[in-house]
């Protein structure tokens, strides 16, 4: 697959984002705007500068460079180690993205899970209510294993004792 490394400049004032796609630089624009109405991507530093400078006349992206045949993890580390050139330029929207790890990723995505089904809690309500009935046995499995393990955290550690 082709992999993209792109800047998103800010052109009224010279603030930058380096991202990574799979898709093309005018897809990922879309995207980007798109989430512009996500309460908790609205928080991240690229998201508040743009929301206050405006993104229509403002934003524009540009390729940094081009990868083909190149899996996402490969992009993430070409996009990585592209942030570490920027990482210390007080311009730079995204300096602390280069340190996360998986384990912070998926973190941060709990964290987002969590938030949007509070916030959306009869969507949510229905999306699980028909992936119950959609998924029987996974349903079972699933509940069966949460009972486990309430069991086995409610039992006296008479280990310590």
């Amino acid at each position: 697959m082709v992999g993209l490394i792109y800047r998103l400049t800010s052109k009224c004032d010279g603030y930058f984002y380096i991202g990574s796609t799979m898709k093309t630089l005018a897809n990922r624009m879309k995207h980007h705007k798109a989430l512009l109405k996500d309460p908790v991507r609205c928080r991240s530093p690229v998201y508040t500068h743009f929301n206050t400078v405006g993104w229509e006349n403002n934003a524009e992206i540009t390729l940094i460079q081009e990868y083909s045949d190149v899996t996402r993890d490969q992009l993430r580390q070409y996009e990585k180690d592209e942030l570490m050139k920027v990482v210390d330029d007080p311009f730079c929207l995204n300096r602390n993205r280069p340190i996360r790890t998986l384990e912070d990723k998926k973190e941060t995505d709990k964290e987002y899970g969590h938030i949007r089904r509070q916030q959306r809690k009869d969507e949510e309500r229905e999306r699980v209510k028909q992936w119950r009935l959609n998924n029987p046995d996974k349903w079972r499995e699933q509940t069966k294993r949460y009972r486990d393990k309430k069991k086995n955290q409610d039992l006296p550690n008479h280990a310590a004792i």
